[in-house]
């Protein structure tokens, strides 16, 4: 569980791979964006599926265009400091599997491909960061929260501030999945359903998310990183008041459950 001396492979690969098995941005995305745009409820499970299978075959075809595409020291020579990176890893090794039919011009379907999924990724995160401002801040007008979002993340972004916090980013995105089964447990539980499919996986990710800002939080702490020490507290504190809060409310039989 600890190979080479590096990080443990729990809880830190379940932290580390933050894909749409399991994420809280997802959640995010299919609650809040998603849900709005489906003609009937019904196509819901469909297209929930659908979108977990399609991105397993994107991701079976980034492997394929790193491993297949490229050689092994040819994959280490792009992922070498000053070397392209990721993003040119892909695109060279796209563009190696696709030449039998696209030539050379694969690199640049390959580069289309990466701009279109992180340009409606932007989209989709910045649309939610609005209305989540707008709830938290209780600001009323769309366009202001909109502004105030993206010049935000503009500053971070051209600081280049954004990679001191970025290391929480995988930990922080898994703990609002495990928030997100609890959320979904509870709204179960209060219509007389079963609650074993959401319950139980709640409860690991809860304490894997847990787990992987508290190990971190000693590395922060070991190399005098005072600012990604305190923001990972900080998460833990606020998951364990949603916790209190909503468990709280069963308790109680205050929780009301409404069908739109």
């Amino acid at each position: 569980f600890n190979p080479q001396g590096h990080d443990w492979l729990w809880p830190m690969v379940f932290v580390t791979v933050a894909c749409g098995a399991n994420s809280g941005f997802h959640a995010l995305v299919s609650s809040g964006t998603t849900s709005k745009q489906l003609d009937n409820e019904r196509f819901a499970k469909r297209i929930g599926y659908g979108g977990m299978v399609l991105e397993a075959v994107l991701a079976v075809m980034a492997l394929l265009a790193v491993s297949a595409g490229l050689s092994a020291s040819g994959l280490e020579a792009m992922l070498s400091k000053g070397g392209p990176g990721p993003i040119g890893a892909f695109g060279k090794g796209y563009g190696v599997l696709a030449a039998p039919i696209l030539f050379d011009k694969g690199n640049l379907v390959a580069i289309m491909i990466l701009n279109a999924f992180i340009l409606t990724t932007l989209d989709t995160a910045t649309r939610i960061c609005r209305y989540l401002s707008e709830e938290l801040f209780k600001i009323k007008n769309r366009f202001f929260a909109t502004f105030v979002v993206v010049f935000t993340s503009g500053a971070l972004a051209l600081s280049g501030k954004w990679s001191d916090i970025w290391p929480l980013f995988g930990a922080s995105n898994q703990l609002v999945a495990a928030l997100t089964f609890v959320v979904v447990s509870s709204w179960l539980l209060c219509r007389g359903k079963s609650i074993r499919f959401t319950f139980f996986p709640a409860v690991f990710m809860l304490i894997t998310s847990i787990g992987a800002l508290l190990y971190q939080f000693l590395g922060f702490i070991k190399n005098n990183e005072i600012l990604l020490a305190t923001v990972s507290i900080a998460l833990i504190i606020l998951c364990f008041i949603m916790m209190f809060d909503v468990f709280s409310s069963i308790k109680r039989r205050r929780l009301k459950c409404e069908i739109p």
